[in-house]
Order: C-alpha cells, then structure tokens, then sequence
C-alpha cells in the first residue's frame, strides 16, 4: 500500500473514499491499522477546515464533551487518543472547569500531528505534548494518566474491542472516557451504516465483560448535522480500579514508554530511547515517532565512543 501513497493522494482529492478502495484492492473485508493510517494522513487539514466552517456545530459538540469532563472533579493531567488536529482538545481545554498541567495528545497519523501542533500554537495552548502513537500499543506508561478520552477514535476498529479498551485502561489512572458512536444504543439506520463500514460496536458489553466499573453509558448526540457519516455519538465513562502497587509518574515527567515493552523512554540526543528494551524512537521536526514499527534496534546507542 505504501508504494502507491502518491496515487491514493490523487484519488482523495477526486473524492474517492480511500478505505474502500484499499479494500476493494486487498480483496478484504476488515479495516487494518495501515489503511486507517493511510486514510486519516489524507485527511489531514480538512478537520480545522470543518471547526472554522461549522463554529456553532463545533461548540455545540465540546459543550456537551466538557459537560461530562467537568463531572469528573479535578485532575492533573489529560490525554486525547486520536487527537487527530486537535480542534476537539483545544476546544474541551478551553470550557473544562480546571485545566490540567499535564496535556497530552496521540495520533497513528504524522501529518495530521503536524497540523495540530500548528493549531494549538495559534490558540496559545502550551505545555501540550503530541506524539505519534498507536491506541493499541500506546506509547504511555501504565497509570500514568488521570483522564484518557477519545472522540471517534476507535470508530474504524471494529472486531478489536476488547484490544482497545485493555490497552487504554492500561494507561488510565482514574477514568477512561469514550466519545464514540455506539451500536449498542443506534437506531436501525445507523447500525446498518456502521457494519457496512466496519465500525466498533459493543463497547458497553465489552467493558462489562472485562470487569471494567462503567459509572455512565448513554447517547450524548444524534447523527452528526454536517457529516455524510450516518454516526451518532454516545460517551461510555469507566471509572479505574486502582492497581495501588503500580508507581504512577510524576507531574514533572513526560509519562513516555515504548510502545512495544512498556519500559520509560528519555530523551537522549534528541531521539527517545528504552535503555530497557534498547530501541531508539526518532524525533522527526519535533514530532516524537512512537509506533512500534518506528523503533530502531539500537543496542549499542548509550556506548562511549570519546577516545
């Protein structure tokens, strides 16, 4: 597929829905990481385009997601999986009652971190950290983060449930909130547009199946008024069971880890690197590449080569 990324360009912008045509050529009936991946980098720019075209839409939307953030009580740090150009972060830090001193943000597409690292500069938000990364191999330490949320992050990953709420409660330390569509609590119309699209469904059950304390799961807003997608978006909140064992960071760090051993990254030469694990994560225009098939088999990295 990444052979033909110069073609996939062309016929995104004459208005071909990639994913389906990825799969129409694969021959395949799933949504891999790799055409998200290729679909989302395509996108990139057209979700600040849709905030600076439907303002109203757009404080509508963050209205409602701050609402049930601010239930929450206080916390000290906050991530959005998926931040995709960050407009719905910029927007829940600008209506949330208490600001966290720790921002944070991933996302499986490099260009769209590009734009959202734009974006937040324009609107002032500082000491934000953006990263590439993967939900299903997130590059955090374990109960390092008070608030984890998505918004229509995990909507393509459908069949991988389970996977995905084992690894961002892995990272939570008090609440993983998910703004997702649900199929669970759709009418007809918008559960026949999710499975033929491949999207999660069941994200209630599956949380309930794994032990998870759901405190709140209902539909938050109907099918999007701007969107061709036939979505809906309901939040699921689950409260963290404290692993009281675990050592959770400190505000003062950046709660990175490789996303293939889970051990600490530093900062070293301008690369990340997991003296653990001894793979090196590179650095490309200040955006850190944390996706597992970014790591560099670097076992020799801390040598002293001074004479």
């Amino acid at each position: 597929m990444r052979k033909d990324l110069k073609k996939m360009r062309t016929l995104y912008d004459e208005g071909v829905n990639i994913i389906k045509h990825i799969k129409k050529e694969s021959q395949s009936d799933k949504n891999s990481s790799e055409m998200i991946t290729i679909s989302y980098d395509l996108q990139s720019g057209n979700y600040i385009k849709k905030a600076l075209e439907y303002p109203e839409w757009e404080d509508e939307y963050s209205n409602i997601f701050a609402k049930v953030l601010n239930q929450l009580g206080e916390y000290d740090s906050i991530l959005e999986v998926g931040v995709g150009e960050a407009t719905t972060l910029n927007n829940i830090l600008s209506r949330i009652s208490n600001v966290p001193s720790g921002i944070f943000g991933f996302d499986i597409s490099y260009s769209r971190i590009q734009y959202a690292m734009n974006y937040l500069k324009k609107k002032n938000v500082k000491n934000s950290t953006l990263f590439m990364g993967d939900l299903f191999n997130a590059a955090i330490l374990d109960n390092s983060i008070d608030v984890v949320y998505t918004s229509h992050s995990l909507e393509p990953n459908g069949g991988r449930e389970a996977e995905a709420l084992s690894e961002l409660y892995r990272i939570t330390k008090k609440y993983l909130v998910l703004f997702e569509p649900s199929h669970e609590l759709a009418d007809s119309e918008t559960k026949s547009f999710m499975e033929q699209h491949g999207f999660v469904k069941n994200l209630y059950s599956t949380a309930v199946k794994l032990g998870y304390k759901v405190i709140e799961h209902k539909l938050l807003i109907g099918q999007d008024p701007i969107s061709v997608n036939k979505n809906n978006t309901a939040v699921l909140v689950i409260e963290k069971i404290n692993d009281f064992n675990s050592v959770s960071p400190s505000l003062q760090e950046i709660p990175l880890a490789c996303p293939i051993t889970k051990a600490p990254l530093e900062l070293i030469r301008n690369n990340y690197y997991c003296k653990e694990s001894l793979l090196l994560y590179p650095i490309a225009d200040q955006i850190p590449c944390l996706l597992p098939e970014n790591a560099i088999i670097a076992t020799h990295y801390m040598d002293d080569f001074e004479e």
